[in-house]
């Protein structure tokens, strides 16, 4: 799944003029600084908020000892029992500065992520980056601003 930033400066004229005057080195800065922040953004909602604990779970026996029991998963999110998902995502910088990949290397993330018959979707990234991408335009300007010095 691609995402499109458009970011509107139309009414900005200090910053469009100094936008103007940046070198093509202090673009790539911005762009690839920007591209970072937001992939980091998108990393950090999959792992703490799209992929919830799960598994196995400690309770209490018959006669009052503790047991471990498998809890069944989530009906329609990601489960975690080892976290060895959640620790497998990252980014991958090589398609900079026009681009920037967020995915886990663990084989099993696609058939979680797409739903592959027989297991259903229970994508983790894309709604990440749904409950993330309305703050892309504000890191971008944020970038902008810093570097171009308004």
């Amino acid at each position: 799944m691609a995402v499109k930033v458009v970011a509107d400066i139309s009414g900005m004229k200090p910053l469009l003029a100094k936008l103007k005057k940046l070198s093509p080195k202090e673009n790539r800065q911005i762009l690839v600084r920007s591209l970072t922040d937001c992939a980091e953004l998108v990393v950090e909602n999959a792992k703490r908020e799209q992929i919830i604990r799960g598994g196995r779970v400690a309770g209490t026996g018959p006669r009052g000892g503790k047991v471990m029991s498998d809890k069944p998963p989530h009906p329609s999110r990601l489960t975690s029992r080892t976290g060895r998902l959640r620790d497998s995502i990252s980014i991958n910088l090589q398609p900079l500065p026009g681009a920037i990949e967020v995915g886990a290397s663990v084989v099993y993330a696609r058939v979680h992520e797409l739903g592959i018959p027989p297991y259903p979707k229970r994508a983790f990234l894309e709604p990440a980056v749904k409950a993330t991408e309305r703050r892309f335009p504000e890191i971008f300007m944020a970038n902008w601003r810093r570097i171009a010095g308004v």
